[in-house]
């Protein structure tokens, strides 16, 4: 698994793209923490915030106070539920190999976010290219 660091600066347009290539995509969102992810260990306990199967809305980048955060949206209709990321302080395009496998969001309180697809894609599917 690599995770590419996305530039703060073009984090909002990073977002736009990407909810337009996986809008529908089914997600798993866990929060762990930071040191495990880097290290490449699983933590203890993560925290299952969904599981796999819930449709991808919406990724948003925004600031509160001149502190970034980041939005999460998932479910359909009465089913849809957002996650608010404060304290943003890194985002990640997670990739295995040449497929796209989510977004990984670090925090200031020593936490990560990982959006993670049910399957990976490769680039050239993505937009319904072949």
């Amino acid at each position: 698994m690599t995770d590419n660091r996305i530039p703060e600066p073009q984090w909002r347009e990073f977002c736009e793209d990407f909810t337009r290539q996986h809008h529908g995509w089914l997600v798993g969102i866990q929060q762990l923490e930071t040191s495990a992810v880097e290290a490449g260990r699983t933590a203890h306990k993560p925290v299952q915030l969904t599981p796999g199967d819930r449709p991808l809305q919406e990724l948003r980048a925004g600031r509160t106070n001149d502190v970034a955060e980041l939005m999460v949206t998932v479910g359909e209709g009465v089913d849809e539920t957002s996650y608010l990321i404060e304290d943003a302080v890194a985002l990640y395009s997670r990739m295995r190999g040449e497929a796209h496998q989510g977004v990984r969001i670090d925090s200031g309180n020593g936490t990560t976010t990982l959006v993670e697809f049910r399957v990976a894609a490769a680039p050239e599917t993505l937009d319904g290219l072949t």
